[in-house]
């Protein structure tokens, strides 16, 4: 049998996209308002909510979905 290796999976299979934008919208809040509660950088954080970086902090995202509930 033949071991899956994540590596050698195809990154548009494991690509995850963050609907933070649409959320915000969603709940009538501005992304001004996520940044100022999220103690990162505003680059950081715009990468992060247009889906343009390559990681996230496991603590970034809990922090976010708490704000966000």
């Amino acid at each position: 049998m033949k071991q899956c290796n994540i590596y050698s999976v195809p990154r548009r299979y494991i690509m995850v996209k963050l609907r933070v934008l649409e959320i915000l919208e969603e709940q009538h809040k501005s992304k001004y308002w996520l940044y100022k509660r999220m103690d990162l950088t505003y680059q950081n954080f715009s990468r992060m909510v247009n889906n343009e970086t390559k990681s996230i902090k496991y603590d970034n995202i809990d922090k976010m979905m708490k704000l966000l509930k």
